[in-house]
């Protein structure tokens, strides 16, 4: 099984790129969600929150845990 994510609204779509099926769905807090990154099985993303700051999260693909959340 090969994972990938993508972004869709305000969720993070992580699916099999072999079958197209999507295995699980991470949603994200409010604001604007750029920098999508998959690394072997994580995936982080860049959230501009509406109160000012940015916090990158990394979630596990295979586990749909977040890893860590860093705010600047």
């Amino acid at each position: 099984m090969s994972l990938t994510a993508r972004i869709k609204n305000s969720t993070i779509e992580i699916f099999d790129v072999q079958s197209g099926g999507i295995r699980r769905t991470h949603s994200l807090p409010p604001g604007n969600y750029t920098n999508l990154i998959v690394v072997g099985d994580n995936v982080s993303i860049t959230i501009r929150t509406p109160h000012g700051g940015d916090k990158i999260r990394t979630i596990n693909m295979k586990t749909g845990t977040i890893v860590s959340e860093l705010s600047m």
